[in-house]
């Protein structure tokens, strides 16, 4: 049933696991995070769908700079 939800950007992701969707949205974005989830939720509701927003999850990742990032003085060298 997935297989007609298509990510709005061509620089999103679409990861499926069991029945888990995740949407990866680089920094880079063509359109904001709000209005990729309410395009989901849109295709979600079409299809007979529910999403259950207790396990929608955001994680940001990144590459913290060096001469940015604060270590631990026992992992500094």
């Amino acid at each position: 049933m997935e297989s007609d939800l298509h990510p709005l950007s061509r620089f999103n992701s679409r990861l499926k696991y069991a029945d888990d969707t995740n949407l990866l949205i680089p920094k880079i974005l063509t359109f904001p995070f709000l209005t990729s989830f309410f395009h989901t939720r849109l295709w979600a509701e079409s299809n007979g769908l529910i999403i259950n927003v207790d396990k929608i999850k955001q994680l940001v990742l990144h590459r913290p700079h060096p001469s940015k990032h604060c270590l631990p003085s026992h992992l500094r060298i």
